[in-house]
């Protein structure tokens, strides 16, 4: 059984207890879920039971894991809570709330203490256990994977979608699922808005195309950043481009436990007002991750949560010059004892990121 399974059935060892957050269950069984399909799943002092709570999915109700039930009369009352799920309706677009509390009442209504551990599992899971680590790291593979893929594509008259099929191969062949992620991919003018989805636009010599890649799996995820340049970068844009690099060193020479998110986006912003570039950064400098593509501590000014050993977190500078173009570059990091190891060894030397472009365009 998963360490983070037993740890919670030692706590709460008299109750049964349950989440509906998919991202809670892959990351407490340390597997990838049918990322198109709802799940909930119960723990029992012996069992573990994931089903698809929608009606048309009831009667797959399964096992996944058995380790024998302790006496008759509690394999008989487990049972009848499974035989009775047909009896149970969740809309599918009831909000967490809603579904916490139908489940609740679903079964304490039929002689079962239960206790939603979904809050509980989203605090601890901010330090991470050796597995959730390596899990983190396989996505930080998935990343570079695509990165490298999109290197080596020549950008002439390509669409920002056509690109982007390149990330989901990649993610398609380290989990099985094409959409187990969170992403912004854009290009041209748009990427000063600094975030959306991929679209037609085709890449013009001179654009930048923002790449940030949050893929899960085993219900935890990386998130990281590289900006692409068709053709040669700009002057202007090699300049931006310097100052994003001098302002991730920074920040990394200051990830170590005990300090406090906003002195680390204090480090990164300082950077930014040395160059008079202070109000082109309008974002967070970065963020913790793992069950979380986003989640404390949160790297902003009035932040005063600290950083702890074994937290992983994304640092994630940008600049955004309005009706021109935005560069973002993020890394994601270990919190160690004695400072930082970044996840990944994925160059930020400008030149890896010169997409090739044919004269004709």
């Amino acid at each position: 059984m998963p360490f983070c399974l037993n740890q919670l059935k030692k706590e709460y060892d008299n109750s049964f207890f349950f989440t509906s957050n998919k991202e809670c269950i892959e990351y407490l069984l340390l597997e990838n879920l049918q990322p198109l399909e709802e799940y909930a799943m119960l723990v029992t002092r012996n069992d573990i039971w994931l089903f698809t709570p929608h009606p048309l999915e009831s009667k797959a109700a399964r096992q996944i894991l058995y380790e024998g039930y302790s006496n008759i009369q509690y394999q008989d009352k487990i049972k009848n809570i499974l035989c009775k799920l047909d009896e149970f309706s969740l809309p599918l677009d009831a909000d967490v709330v809603f579904e916490r509390k139908v489940y609740g009442d679903y079964f304490e209504k039929r002689g079962c203490r239960v206790l939603d551990v979904t809050e509980q599992v989203c605090k601890a899971s901010r330090i991470k256990t050796k597995e959730h680590l390596e899990a983190i790291e396989r996505c930080v593979q998935i990343n570079e994977s695509a990165y490298r893929a999109i290197s080596k594509k020549e950008a002439s008259g390509e669409s920002e979608i056509t690109l982007f099929g390149l990330v989901r191969e990649k993610v398609m062949e380290h989990t099985g699922f094409s959409n187990h992620m969170i992403y912004d991919f854009l290009a041209g003018t748009r990427t000063a808005q600094v975030s959306g989805f991929p679209t037609n636009y085709r890449i013009q010599r001179g654009d930048t195309l923002i790449a940030d890649l949050l893929p899960r799996n085993k219900g935890v995820y990386a998130d990281m950043t590289r900006t692409f340049f068709a053709g040669k970068p700009s002057d202007k844009q090699d300049y931006i481009y310097e100052i994003l690099c001098e302002a991730m060193q920074k920040g990394e020479e200051i990830l170590q436990p005990g300090r406090s998110a906003g002195e680390i986006y204090e480090v990164v912003a300082l950077v930014f007002r040395k160059y008079g570039l202070e109000y082109n950064f309008p974002h967070h400098a970065g963020h913790g991750l793992g069950l979380g593509y986003y989640e404390a501590p949160y790297f902003l000014k009035e932040e005063t949560e600290t950083l702890q050993e074994n937290m992983v977190v994304a640092l994630e500078p940008g600049l955004y010059v309005q009706g021109e173009f935005g560069i973002r570059i993020e890394n994601n990091y270990v919190i160690t004892s004695n400072g930082a190891r970044r996840l990944g060894d994925l160059s930020l030397e400008i030149g890896s990121y010169v997409l090739a472009f044919d004269k004709k365009y």
